[in-house]
């Protein structure tokens, strides 16, 4: 019995090291969407170079109606 709770003991404590050693080497990755399409970008500068093709009126008018009808329907 006193084995396996030693073990169990350093199983758990190389467990932990693993997660730890996972949460340091995974990436953060950072993204950026569009307000009006909802299209994702991996820069702000990206996005906002994109930004300018919904200068148009016409076209917000048509994405904020859409954006609308998609909270009504939620």
């Amino acid at each position: 019995m006193k084995k396996l709770v030693n073990y169990s003991k350093i199983l758990l404590k190389i467990i932990i090291f693993l997660m730890k050693l996972f949460i340091l080497v995974t990436p953060i990755i950072v993204v950026h969407q569009c307000y009006y399409c909802e299209q994702i970008f991996d820069s702000k500068e990206s996005l906002y170079d994109h930004v300018e093709i919904h200068s148009d009126t016409e076209r917000n008018r048509e994405i904020s109606e859409r954006q609308k009808a998609k909270r009504r329907a939620n």
